[in-house]
């Protein structure tokens, strides 16, 4: 089995730890809170000023935030999907210093390193993943929940990093392309829970490893 060497993983590692440690603090807060002695918890005022943030509110605004998880949710899937797209610059970065690969794409950085960040920005991953596996002799076959799954979380991701709040038909037609769906249907408001979120970020793991098994094959 190949050995996942590129940098991106260990901040992957660190996001998967302050997604679950973030969970886990809000859920403790929110059952402390609840515990309180409080004759009536929902006027009562909140003033914290500890950290480089103050946070003043109301106990029923304070224990409405801490039930939320779409935000903390949103930040880890944006940057989730940041570095999927970094893993791909990286393989290549690895790729280039194996002479014996004389893959097309990794012509095109050997001559343009910015190419295969510049492939990643500026097209789908249904386009871009395609390309960058058929490079390598991989296919969506091996990743988890292949293109449609993958198209799915991408999809979502897109719609949040531009502040979308509610499933357009636009997002509900590229996903089928891709013969994919979404879980919610066309007008419905666009929300993330942890489970969801983690089961995205699975699928964007799935293609790192699978890019970064086929570089590592290639040596």
């Amino acid at each position: 089995m190949a050995k996942f060497t590129l940098p991106v993983w260990e901040d992957w590692k660190k996001l998967t730890e302050f997604f679950a440690l973030s969970d886990h603090v809000f859920g403790a807060q929110a059952r402390a809170w609840s515990g309180l002695p409080l004759a009536d918890a929902a006027t009562a005022e909140l003033r914290i000023g500890s950290g480089d943030c103050k946070f003043e509110s109301t106990g029923d605004r304070f224990a409405t935030v801490l039930a939320d998880r779409h935000m903390l949710a949103t930040v880890v899937l944006l940057h989730s999907y940041g570095l999927m797209q970094v893993a791909m610059s990286e393989a290549y970065e690895e790729l280039a210093k194996i002479s014996h690969a004389n893959t097309p794409l990794r012509t095109q950085y050997l001559a343009n390193n910015d190419c295969i960040a510049n492939l990643v920005k500026n097209g789908g991953v249904e386009v871009w993943g395609t390309q960058i596996m058929n490079d390598i002799g991989r296919d969506w076959s091996e990743v988890e929940s292949k293109k449609a799954g993958l198209v799915e979380a991408a999809v979502v991701r897109n719609a949040l990093a531009h502040g979308q709040r509610h499933v357009s038909q636009s997002m509900m037609n590229r996903v089928a392309q891709a013969n994919g769906t979404l879980p919610w249907p066309v007008g419905d408001a666009i929300v993330l829970s942890v489970a969801l979120t983690k089961e995205y970020r699975h699928r964007f793991r799935s293609l790192m490893r699978v890019v970064d098994h086929g570089v590592y094959e290639l040596a």
